[in-house]
């Protein structure tokens, strides 16, 4: 496991902007979280990965709080053992913004679907992950000491390859591509 630096946050902040949130598994008499992403990477060199699937394992989780609300504002309560089932029930879809670390929001809410407390201990980071459906809303906040990512197959990968790699943005920025659609629109 690894502690998050200041620059790992900021990479990984840019590698799950646009990134599908797959799935999360708790465990909490372990203090553990997996949460399963599709990231938007691309290798230094060469094609984009077959599988672009990763898990990101978190621990150890002291809090773990969410919000599940309709569109018209009602908060629908949970507990720690329906939040598995409530994420799959979006589908995946793609998380959006640059600035997944911190509380974001969560002390200033007054009502929350699900407020877990593992241990009294203090975390180092906050993790907030979120889905947005037509009729409803997910915020989900875990907050946590340390993290790793692995393939789907089990492979663990630095998180220097997933924070500090390009990403498919970053790629078209500078292409070709890109310059000619700029030039399009002039």
């Amino acid at each position: 496991m690894t502690k998050l630096t200041e620059d790992d946050i900021a990479g990984l902040n840019v590698a799950l902007n646009e990134a599908r949130l797959l799935g999360i598994e708790l465990h909490p008499a372990q203090r553990r979280a997996t949460v399963a992403l599709s990231l938007l990477t691309l290798p230094l060199v060469g094609p984009p990965p077959s599988d672009p699937r990763f898990e990101m394992h978190l621990f150890p989780v002291g809090r773990v709080a969410a919000v599940l609300a309709s569109r018209d504002g009602g908060i629908e309560r949970m507990s720690i053992h329906d939040l598995e089932e409530t994420l799959s029930s979006f589908g995946g879809r793609p998380i959006y913004g640059w600035d997944f670390f911190g509380s974001r929001d969560l002390e200033s809410r007054e009502q929350l679907s699900l407020d877990v407390t593992l241990t009294p201990d203090a975390s180092a980071q906050v993790l907030h992950l979120f889905q947005d459906a037509a009729n409803r809303t997910l915020d989900l906040w875990l907050w946590f000491d340390e993290a790793t990512f692995r393939t789907v197959d089990g492979m663990d990968t630095p998180i220097s390859e997933i924070g500090g790699g390009p990403h498919r943005l970053d790629h078209f920025q500078g292409s070709d591509l890109c310059a000619r659609g700029s030039a399009d629109l002039a």
